[in-house]
């Protein structure tokens, strides 16, 4: 690699945070979807106690399973690949799937399945995400 070799935008740690991010959320939700985080309902998302049967409800663990498949297909989507314009289409696509995910927390929170204390942190993690996703893009 010389001195004006063009950069390679794959290696990025920031480029490649979509990826991550999107495989992360795929083990969290299959964490809900198949019941290994019901304990943590109540302590760690604030659900009130009256509503976690819901959120238990063999319903809603087929809806985070299939939530884990669509982050995985995201995840797929996203890897850093290509050209740099293509590679800022996958980060303006998370960017939107991050930022559009938003109003499904705030439902979520007016379902009673998340307290303050989740939607909170998810609504953090989404944005900061999804902020790293327009940095990206700004970048490239």
């Amino acid at each position: 690699m010389g001195i004006m070799a063009t950069a390679d935008h794959t290696k990025s740690t920031l480029i490649k945070m979509p990826f991550y991010t999107s495989i992360f959320y795929t083990f969290n939700t299959l964490a809900f979807g198949l019941g290994l985080m019901d304990s943590m309902l109540v302590p760690l998302l604030g659900t009130p106690i009256d509503k976690v049967i819901i959120v238990t409800d063999p319903i809603c663990d087929a809806l985070f399973c299939g939530y884990a498949v669509v982050n995985l297909c995201v995840a797929l989507f996203v890897y850093p690949r290509g050209t740099s314009a293509e590679i800022k289409t996958q980060q303006q696509i998370f960017a939107l799937y991050s930022f559009g995910f938003l109003p499904v927390m705030v439902m979520m929170y007016f379902a009673g399945m998340m307290g303050v204390m989740g939607v909170g942190q998810y609504v953090v993690m989404n944005s900061v995400f999804g902020g790293i996703a327009l940095y990206n893009i700004a970048k490239l």
